[in-house]
C-alpha cells in the first residue's frame, strides 16, 4: 500500500509501456516508451482517490499485472 507514490524497480526492463486501471477496468493513467533511470521509475498517484488499482506493464511481448492499493 502507498499514499501517493509507487516505485518500480527492475534490472531487466529497459523500455516499457504501462497503464493503471481502476477496479472497473477503466484506464486512468497510461505511459508509453518509459525508460528507467538508475533501474527506477516512480508512478505518482496523488491525483487519484483511495482504492484498489491495477498496474499493467508490457515490454518485449511480455506482460505483468500487479495490484496497487492506494490509501
Amino acid at each position: 500500500p502507498s499514499k501517493n507514490i509507487f516505485n518500480l524497480k527492475s534490472t531487466t526492463l529497459m523500455n516499457f509501456n504501462f497503464n493503471v486501471t481502476d477496479i472497473t477496468g477503466k484506464i486512468i493513467l497510461q505511459k508509453n516508451n518509459v525508460i528507467l533511470k538508475n533501474n527506477h521509475y516512480q508512478i505518482d498517484m496523488s491525483a487519484f482517490t483511495s482504492g484498489i488499482y491495477f498496474l499493467n506493464i508490457t515490454s518485449n511481448g511480455g506482460k505483468l499485472s500487479k495490484k496497487l492499493v492506494l490509501n
